[in-house]
């Protein structure tokens, strides 16, 4: 099974994709990692610059799947194609999508106290990930996990969170049926 946790920027992938993983016993890994990995570079302007120069379209997948090696959670896909990749090469029953929900006024408020950035600059960013189509990535989602609260209470989430995607999946296969659908809340 692997699991993408997907969301806008400051929304707490790294916490839920982290207690996911430790819940259900996979690895984890972020998406933005291995974009470092490639790029040599820890600023996210250069990040994004590196990113667009790409020549090869699905470099970014190719780097993803090859790091997948059984069970796992990714962090912070932000194209949908990434995802329909993954459900081509891995099967639609095999990829979990979920979500975080968080309010923009929180999740702007995490950026500028986290990354020190300014309200234009997380807007800028933010149009960026919509060019990249996180908005209609969002709407794969299975499952979701609520941040607006306390990370104690994200984390209590995240921890029935992998129950429900376990106990959902172990019916699927009984029933000879797959594909686990909680839909996305929005």
């Amino acid at each position: 099974m692997i699991i993408c946790v997907v969301a806008m920027m400051g929304g707490g992938k790294g916490l839920v994709a982290k207690e996911l993983a430790k819940a259900l016993g996979f690895p984890v890994f972020e998406v933005s990692d291995i974009v470092r990995e490639v790029t040599n570079s820890k600023d996210r302007k250069t990040l994004q610059l590196e990113t667009e120069n790409q020549e090869d379209p699905m470099w970014l997948y190719k780097k993803i799947k090859a790091k997948i090696d059984g069970n796992c959670v990714i962090s912070g896909i932000r194209e949908s194609f990434l995802i329909e990749e993954l459900q081509k090469d891995f099967g639609k029953e095999n990829i979990t999508v979920t979500k975080i929900e968080i309010c923009d006024k929180s999740r702007r408020e995490r950026l500028m106290g986290r990354d020190n950035k300014s309200l234009e600059e997380i807007l800028s960013d933010e149009k960026r990930d919509e060019k990249l189509g996180i908005v209609e990535t969002l709407t794969l989602a299975e499952y979701f996990v609520d941040t607006n609260g306390s990370m104690e209470e994200s984390t209590e989430q995240t921890k029935s969170l992998a129950l429900l995607i376990k106990r959902d999946k172990n019916e699927s296969i009984k029933r000879g049926n797959v594909t686990a659908g909680k839909g996305g809340h929005s």
